[in-house]
């Protein structure tokens, strides 16, 4: 079981046919220094392009006491560990915000809940899709360089877009999208018309 950063590096070069490391820092390997260029990169790219679920957080942001120079109203700081925003507390049609300078420039002064893909670091709470996927990309991005294998290269490219298919199905599948349905009765009784019930759909969950 892949319990470090050189467990999952290890898992990559396995698909190589190539020597495994102790460790990302061993000074005389090249297998380690390679490995050590593209783990954390490859990690949180496809921590965000996944959406992994093991790797979200819920937070409540407060509004700065400083204002954007110009167009926004207000602005919250995201938190230190966030590497990609996900959702405001709000309908999912009216997403209107805008992330500049790591802050939150929003129309509200009221604090802020949010969803957000963290940087997560601890292979312990990786799971095991997750693991083999970023195994067979670290493969896909060190394979040349290793193995000088175009065709062995063009293998690992389909297992990896084979793997990244699967995961990001689960990850689908954890977090499936909310809507909210209404009767016609009571969208009248509550003078909601069809133009606009989509404000009521998408709430943060």
């Amino acid at each position: 079981m892949a319990t470090s950063a050189a467990d999952i590096c290890n898992m990559a070069l396995d698909y190589l046919g190539t020597g495994n490391i102790t460790s990302l820092e061993e000074a005389h390997s090249d297998n380690a220094k390679l490995c050590n260029r593209w783990y954390d990169v490859t990690r949180k790219s496809l921590l965000k392009d996944l959406n992994a679920s093991f790797a979200i957080k819920r937070q409540t942001l407060a509004v700065l006491s400083s204002a954007p120079v110009y167009g926004r109203t207000y602005q919250y700081q995201l938190p230190a560990d966030c590497i990609k925003l996900l959702n405001v507390d709000g309908p999912l049609d009216i997403q209107d915000y805008q992330i500049e300078d790591n802050k939150v420039l929003y129309d509200s002064n009221s604090s802020l809940n949010v969803r957000y893909i963290y940087n997560c670091q601890d292979v312990a709470i990786f799971d095991d899709e997750f693991k083999e996927c970023l195994a067979l990309y670290i493969a896909s991005n060190i394979c040349m360089q290793i193995t000088k294998d175009i065709k062995l290269t063009s293998y690992i490219n389909q297992l990896k877009k084979q793997k990244y298919n699967d995961t990001a199905f689960k990850y689908a599948k954890d977090n499936p999208p909310k809507r909210v349905s209404h009767s016609r009765f009571m969208d009248s009784k509550n003078n909601l018309t069809y133009e606009n019930e989509n404000y009521f759909r998408g709430a943060l969950y």
